[in-house]
């Protein structure tokens, strides 16, 4: 209840990156208790992959499954697409200085 009162005074929009796994078991149970969204961005071509996503950690994180990304849809969370694949070490732009990027 006080995460709802404290998530309910705050004017934000809630968003979660890359469809992991820890969003649906963890982020997603507190904001449906509480009887608020959110919107969660899957990386479509990975959806469902126990090694999907590299992180920053250097560790791989299992990824939410399609019937996982149903279900937080039909409980209220908006799904969007984030990329098709992984692409934060391919893509041309992370070749650029991060001084370039700023």
């Amino acid at each position: 209840m006080l995460f709802a009162l404290i998530l309910a005074a705050c004017q934000v929009v809630y968003t979660f990156d890359d469809g992991l796994l820890d969003q649906y078991t963890h982020a997603y149970p507190m904001f449906k208790e509480a009887g608020l969204k959110a919107t969660f961005f899957v990386i479509a071509g990975k959806v469902g992959d126990p090694n999907g996503y590299r992180s920053k950690a250097e560790r791989n994180t299992p990824l939410m499954t399609w019937e996982q990304i149903k279900e937080m849809s039909d409980g209220g969370m908006e799904i969007g697409s984030h990329s098709f694949s992984d692409t934060s070490t391919s893509s041309p732009l992370a070749k650029l200085p991060v001084d370039f990027l700023r």
